[in-house]
């Protein structure tokens, strides 16, 4: 999990009253390499794992089948928005919103491997956690472009399984053009910070066999960019979010895996 955009900010740009329930499903497809970051930079482009491999190759690295590191995974997130300043209700140009929510549980979380041990937490479909999510997002509309700052804080808890992933933080500088109604190419400048993990029952960590299942090799700090486009879908409250993140800096704890690159695809629905 080494960053995330959380995407959030299209839903502070929604029409409806000042607070909205709002329901969001992503997915996401990334492809990365092993690193040596010790020095916060990315200096040893080593190809890493794939597909849930445990064997290592005896450096530390894990083997794969391939040229990478791929994965999917569902995530279901909800929350409530309110918005403190609007400087006109009927059209506004200016708009703080806040925002509470939850992360829900709904990944698998104890998949084995053949062996019979739990494959490593970062290799599980979900987390087994319920965690809170707090935001706020500010928007500022000079026609045709609208500018947004979005903060995000994911403050993890133990997962069912006794796994805890570091707490998280980011913050997107976002800019959109507004092509059309419907229609909204975008740029983003996105910082993210992922604190170290924590194993609390040690059934995910085993350090003396690889480099993945020790917790002194988790958390991140990165810097992104990201080219998007959102369409919305006319007279409702739905719209698709589709992006490219491209990171520019990674400073990685230990040695672990980073990504080269994220496309990200996001259905968010505000009633």
């Amino acid at each position: 999990m080494a960053g995330d955009a959380y995407g959030w900010e299209e839903l502070c740009n929604t029409d409806k009253d000042d607070y909205a329930k709002v329901y969001r499903v992503r997915h996401l497809f990334c492809h990365g390499t092993a690193s040596v970051s010790d020095y916060g930079s990315l200096c040893d482009k080593r190809h890493g794992y794939e597909n849930g491999d445990e064997e290592s190759d005896g450096n530390g690295y894990e083997d794969g089948h391939g040229d990478g590191y791929h994965r999917g995974a569902w995530r279901h997130d909800l929350m409530g928005l309110y918005k403190p300043y609007l400087d006109n209700p009927d059209a506004p140009a200016k708009k703080l919103t806040v925002g509470i929510g939850l992360k829900l549980p709904t990944g698998k979380n104890d998949d084995e491997t053949d062996s019979g041990n739990l494959a490593h937490a970062v290799m599980q479909a979900g987390t087994g956690s319920w965690d809170p999510l707090f935001l706020i997002n500010y928007l500022h509309t000079l026609s045709p472009v609208v500018f947004q700052a979005n903060l995000l804080y994911h403050a993890t808890t133990e997962g069912d399984e006794g796994y805890e992933f570091g707490d998280k933080v980011s913050l997107d500088l976002i800019a959109r053009y507004l092509l059309t109604s419907y229609v909204n190419p975008g740029l983003e400048l996105n910082l993210f910070y992922a604190g170290q993990d924590t194993d609390h029952d040690d059934r995910y960590s085993r350090p003396d066999e690889s480099l993945l299942d020790n917790t002194d090799n988790t958390g991140i700090t990165s810097v992104s960019i990201t080219p998007s486009l959102q369409i919305r879908m006319p007279k409702t409250g739905g719209s698709i979010d589709l992006k490219f993140q491209q990171p520019l800096y990674q400073h990685a704890r230990g040695i672990q895996q980073v990504v080269d690159w994220r496309a990200m695809a996001s259905i968010v629905w505000a009633f």
